[in-house]
């Protein structure tokens, strides 16, 4: 089993078992319309979170081994990708998708970037919901000698290249999430705090 059945199926699993529990705790039709309160989601909509939880997680994921079919499913037709500064905006989910397979990320990948993704703070309101939260790229130091920790095998240390806030706006369109927007700012920063604190 590959690592995209296991997030599929991990995905399957969770929704079922917060499906069970949202139908046991509301009356039919008792969370048409509701948004997330102060204290967190209710159970009506537990479902939609890990759902929102996973699709996060496997953005990471599916940008670090070049996935395209799962940032496909990921992104609205129509989805823009706001990077800021003078990147400007990557406008269509073909123009969004293809970032993770130019050049420059494929040199990326081969240089071992990886994508670190902290827990998301995510708000659900009928069928949209917002995301937000870090990430980080972290690649190897091949500048700084190798060390060994712990008796585990020599090997040069890991250093954060860039951090950033971001901000995941989703809809739900035919039964399915999908982001329609994603804004990104480097952290730490005022652009990042603003962000962070969008409502």
């Amino acid at each position: 089993m590959d690592r995209r059945q296991v997030l599929v199926g991990a995905a399957k699993a969770a929704v079922l078992g917060a499906a069970v529990d949202a139908a046991l705790a509301e009356p039919a039709g008792g969370a048409a319309g509701k948004s997330q309160s102060a204290t967190g989601p209710d159970s009506s909509q537990l479902a939609d979170l890990m759902v929102i939880q996973n699709l996060l997680a496997g953005s990471a994921w599916s940008a670090d081994v070049g996935e395209t079919a799962f940032q496909t499913n990921l992104y609205a037709e129509d989805a823009v990708m706001d990077l800021g500064g003078e990147r400007g905006a990557v406008r269509g989910r073909a123009a969004v998708v293809g970032m993770i397979v130019n050049d420059g990320h494929k040199s990326a990948r081969a240089d071992g970037m990886t994508h670190v993704a902290a827990q998301p703070f995510i708000r659900i309101s009928g069928d949209k919901a917002v995301a937000v939260g870090y990430i980080q790229i972290i690649v190897t130091d091949p500048a700084s000698p190798e060390r060994s920790l712990a008796g585990s095998p020599a090997a040069h240390p890991l250093i954060t290249v860039r951090m950033t806030a971001n901000r995941w706006e989703f809809a739900r369109r035919e039964g399915r999430w999908q982001i329609t927007r994603r804004t990104i700012r480097a952290a730490p920063s005022p652009e990042a705090l603003a962000l962070l604190r969008d409502d």
